[in-house]
Formats: structure tokens, sequence, C-alpha cells
């Protein structure tokens, strides 16, 4: 099941489809349609199936990966210096059910570039294992060259929704640096300026714990930033003469509360919460 919300990328003679099903239980692609003939080229899956790398991430014994979400919300960017194409991938569902699908829930809320040619995962970021905020990371991907320690880099730009602007080497996706831009942030202490990943995660756990506990039990949980963001869907840009990034967005906290059905049955799905939220612009 996949729904189409981004405008599609053209590349060469191709026209590269995304699918945005993810909120209605789909697991999600990209494809690549021959533009003179119409005919697909190659289809590539955001959730790994089993046999294909990535899917022990989903570590569940009920095939959560089938309507594990993984959408291409927002349209990506290519680089025809390396035929890479850079696309941005939402949060898996149940969006706020991290114990229905525990692991790192590959290749949610990452950045994976592909081969343009193949439709092959050629290297992935993932800024949010195992999101249970709704943290999709759909937005611009931008790219450019820049000088970082004095060094030339081949940069990819990110306003990562869960509030932090990443940069990272586009040729292989190894991680550079991270930056909070949100005033309200309290999902996590920071970002473990090594790995780029969040301090708290810990790849022996296949649930994770970052500083707001959000789980079954606790009942309720008061995140920031807003489950909309930080930077969602809107543009950003990228100047060369200055080297600043500009994006707006979301200042903001949510109020999630899990409901309850029946006699005390609990379910936690991303239909089944009330999702309050403050924000400023």
């Amino acid at each position: 099941m996949s729904l189409s919300t981004s405008a599609p990328l053209i590349v060469k003679d191709m026209i590269i489809v995304p699918g945005s099903g993810a909120d209605i239980g789909g697991r999600c692609w990209l494809m690549a349609i021959d533009a003179k003939t119409g005919k697909m080229l190659w289809r590539t899956y955001s959730v790994p199936a089993p046999g294909e790398p990535g899917h022990e991430t989903w570590a569940d014994d009920h095939d959560a990966w089938k309507t594990g979400g993984g959408a291409f919300w927002y349209v990506g960017a290519y680089d025809p210096a390396t035929n890479l194409m850079y696309w941005g991938i939402g949060q898996p569902t149940p969006m706020f059910d991290a114990d229905y699908r525990p692991g790192d829930n590959l290749y949610t809320n990452s950045t994976l570039a592909i081969d343009a040619d193949t439709g092959k995962i050629v290297w992935y970021f993932q800024y949010t294992p195992n999101d249970k905020y709704d943290y999709d990371e759909v937005g611009s991907q931008m790219i450019y060259d820049v000088t970082i320690n004095g060094e030339p880099r081949k940069a990819l730009g990110h306003f990562g929704r869960n509030g932090f602007f990443y940069t990272l080497d586009r040729t292989n996706g190894s991680f550079i640096s991270a930056a909070q831009y949100v005033k309200n942030l309290n999902w996590t202490k920071g970002i473990d300026p090594k790995t780029g990943k969040p301090i708290e995660y810990d790849p022996a756990k296949k649930i994770q714990q970052y500083a707001v506990v959000s789980e079954r039990k606790s009942g309720e949980a008061n995140v920031c930033p807003d489950v909309q963001g930080g930077v969602n869907f809107f543009p950003t840009a990228w100047n060369p003469t200055n080297h600043f990034s500009y994006g707006a967005g979301i200042d903001g906290c949510a109020q999630l509360k899990a409901a309850h059905f029946g006699m005390g049955a609990f379910r936690c799905a991303a239909s089944e919460w009330g999702v309050r939220s403050r924000q400023s612009i």
C-alpha cells in the first residue's frame, strides 16, 4: 500500500517516483520509470525484507517490517558527479510504539544515498534509531562543497526534524557534525560527536531509552521538539557566499498521551494517540 505525496525527481531519462503511505501501514518504496516507455526500471524499499541488509534491525516476532513505514514524503536531491540520489526517509510505524517494533528499524529516519542507475542503497545515515517521537527525516537534502577544518569536503546538510542540523560526507555517509538549532529540545541530552547518534543510544538494546521516556507503561510524555519538527517539509537553502544554511521551522513541544480501550486494554498506534502541541514561529 502506498501513496505519492512528493514531486517526482527527473534523473537522466528516468522519472523517480516516491511512495509515501507510511501512516496507513505501508512499506514504502522508491521507483524508477523509463520516461520514454513508462517501463519500471527498478524499485527499492526503505524497509528491508528478510535476507536484505538491515532486516535484522526489525527484531520482533510478528513481521512488523511488512507495515514498517519509511515514507518518501519529500523529493530527494541528485548529484551528477557521483550519480547518487539523496532521499530522506520517514518514521517507522506504528509511529509512537517502539515496543511493537524493537530494533533500530532501518532505514527509517535516515538519509539514503541511492545509485540512480540501479536503485542500490550505497550508504545510509540513521538519525534517530527506534524512533518513538515521529521524527521523520524527509526534509531537504542540501548538497554543496565546502572547506571544513582546512579540508575540502563534499557535504550534505540536513535540518533534522529532531532539532539538530547535521553535516555528512555525501560520498560515503560519514558523520561530520551536528548542532542544535531549536530552543526547545529534551528528547536527548545531545549528539555523540564521533558517531552522530544520540548519546543515549545503545546498539546492544532493541528498545532505545532516550532522555524523555515515552513507553506503553509511562502513559504520557512531553517531548521537544514538537512532532512536526524543527524543520519539517519546508524547503531549506544554502548560501555558498557566507556558508549559511536557512530553514523555516517550528519551535515547540508536544504532549503525547496513550489511549486505553475496552477492559483496560492498551493500544499504542499512530491513530490512537492524542497529540496537543505548543508551537511558536
